[in-house]
């Protein structure tokens, strides 16, 4: 389950892409659609049914999509507004796995969302 204060119009997860958060009867939900150029009202969902999405090496391709290059030793790259941005994805540590590097910050972020509003903060720019 997803808090909806973290959730943003674009946000990923697992049950698709964040088109409306709304309040209805005393419960927040989204209406989700299965790919960015749905142009349907998308599908209703109540927020207890709305998974995070997990950056795992499987989900490296959605890296890729966002601008990210490939480095060596599951390093992702991506240069923005003159920073330069790393996510490392470490399979020997996985605790260690999902850690965003900004210069000399590090940042968990374990999920996909989180990313997508790390960079909207840091950056202003949306993946």
């Amino acid at each position: 389950m997803i808090d909806y204060k973290e959730l943003r119009i674009g946000s990923i997860t697992k049950q698709g892409i964040v088109h409306a958060i709304t309040y209805n009867k005393g419960k927040f939900g989204c209406y989700l659609h299965s790919h960015p150029f749905d142009s349907s009202g998308g599908e209703w969902f109540d927020m207890s049914d709305i998974d995070p999405l997990p950056i795992t090496e499987y989900e490296s391709e959605t890296l890729l999509k966002f601008g990210f290059k490939e480095g060596l030793r599951g390093n992702y790259l991506l240069e923005c507004n003159g920073e330069m941005f790393r996510y490392w994805l470490n399979s020997y540590f996985p605790k260690e796995r999902m850690l965003f590097v900004v210069g000399k910050m590090k940042i968990e972020c374990d999920y996909i969302h989180t990313l997508q509003n790390i960079m909207f903060v840091l950056t202003g720019k949306e993946l």
